[in-house]
């Protein structure tokens, strides 16, 4: 029987590396958090008292995109265990950007002659061997406006309604921007 199969995956991401798609400014500013005051009705102030809880939660909106739509928003490194022996076995956590290697079941490398990929780097259509590794780059560099508009909106739901219980896991407005990236949702 001929089948493809993600096995197991990790992120290798070097952790001190993440530069997470907004900043906390940039929040503030869409939360209307400073600047927003008239100067000629009243003295401006600096708010930065959520600047922590702000932060937290561009992370956490962030993963939840990610787990929704099946992409990485950020730059990762990524090594996934996987069989592709259908082929046309479709590579998670795109968007791919390169490739760094990829492995038979021995642990030896597979030369970039004998794999074949997708124009869009989406797709591993050859080798078709069981239990195969890849260690490969993906995610965006520049988040395309709707994920990023997404994000705001995920913010921004997570901040007005801290401790409310959200059932669906994500703000509707947010899964409605995002559902139009969504990939195969290799989490589950």
């Amino acid at each position: 029987m001929l089948y493809n199969l993600l096995i197991d995956w990790e992120d290798q991401t070097n952790e001190s590396g993440i530069v997470e798609p907004l900043t906390v400014n940039e929040v503030k500013n869409y939360l209307r958090l400073e600047g927003f005051i008239d100067s000629s009705d009243s003295i401006p102030s600096d708010f930065d008292d959520d600047d922590a809880l702000i932060a937290d939660l561009i992370t956490s909106a962030r993963e939840r995109i990610e787990e929704f739509t099946g992409l990485s928003l950020i730059p990762k490194t990524l090594e996934i265990e996987f069989t592709n022996l259908a082929g046309n076995f479709e590579i998670p956590f795109g968007p791919v950007t390169t490739i760094l290697n990829v492995k038979d079941d021995e642990g030896d490398s597979i030369s970039t002659d004998d794999f074949d990929v997708s124009l869009n780097g989406r797709i591993l259509k050859n080798p078709k061997y069981e239990n195969m590794t890849m260690l490969y780059e993906a995610g965006y560099t520049d988040l395309p406006k709707g994920l990023k508009d997404a994000m705001y909106k995920e913010v921004a739901y997570r901040y007005i309604n801290r401790g409310d219980e959200n059932k669906e896991g994500m703000s509707r407005e947010a899964m409605n921007l995002a559902s139009r990236y969504k990939t195969v949702n290799w989490l589950g």
